[in-house]
């Protein structure tokens, strides 16, 4: 059995994008877009992979390394973590944020990720490759729990074995995240309940 947990908004407090954004002084124009553009994509108001690449084009101007020092220090959601270190082996992470900007974060968690890739030019982003959550499925032999929060999820949920739509960081799930999840959770402590008795049901 393996843990798949998305990382904006499930992992962390909050998306990492208007994080950057914020604690790197940026104009608060381009913040408040950026806001809008995240929750309309997370909703499934607007396609992902455009809009995530829009996204990403208003932040490329900052350098890679302060990016990665702001992305170390987001707000995380304490519980959670507690169970990936817990049991690091059967837990991984998936997102569609970059690896050169999540690097830090994920190292310091020290859990096994799965993310959209960068290629760099010096310390500026040329190119991007939007990962497709569902097709690292085929990495696994052994059954998958997968755990996210927006549109960009849905496919993953739905091809798991046990798809778990977690709302901790936000007031709504997209309805079409709903409708593949087997649960719906809105409280940190009661998903990792539910975690903590997939594992020991796991024998039974």
């Amino acid at each position: 059995m393996h843990f798949l947990f998305d990382l904006d908004s499930t992992i962390t407090k909050t998306e990492i994008l208007p994080f950057i954004a914020t604690e790197a002084g940026c104009d608060k124009t381009i913040i408040s877009k950026l806001d809008e553009m995240t929750l309309k994509s997370m909703n499934g108001e607007l396609p992902f992979e455009v809009n995530f690449r829009k996204r990403v084009n208003m932040l490329s101007h900052l350098p890679i390394q302060k990016i990665q020092k702001i992305v170390s220090t987001i707000p995380l959601h304490k519980n959670i973590c507690n169970f990936l270190q817990k049991y690091k082996k059967q837990c991984s992470i998936i997102t569609s944020n970059l690896d050169i900007w999540i690097k830090t974060l994920v190292e310091n968690l020290g859990i096994n990720c799965y993310s959209s890739k960068a290629q760099i030019d010096k310390t500026y982003i040329q190119e991007i490759e939007i990962i497709r959550k569902k097709d690292v499925l085929k990495n696994f032999k052994t059954h998958v729990i997968a755990i996210g929060d927006g549109s960009n999820d849905v496919e993953l949920l739905d091809c798991a074995l046990i798809g778990i739509a977690y709302g901790g960081a936000r007031k709504k799930l997209p309805d079409s995240l709903l409708e593949v999840a087997n649960y719906a959770i809105y409280s940190e402590k009661s998903l990792c309940i539910l975690l903590q008795q997939i594992l020991n049901n796991k024998g039974n």
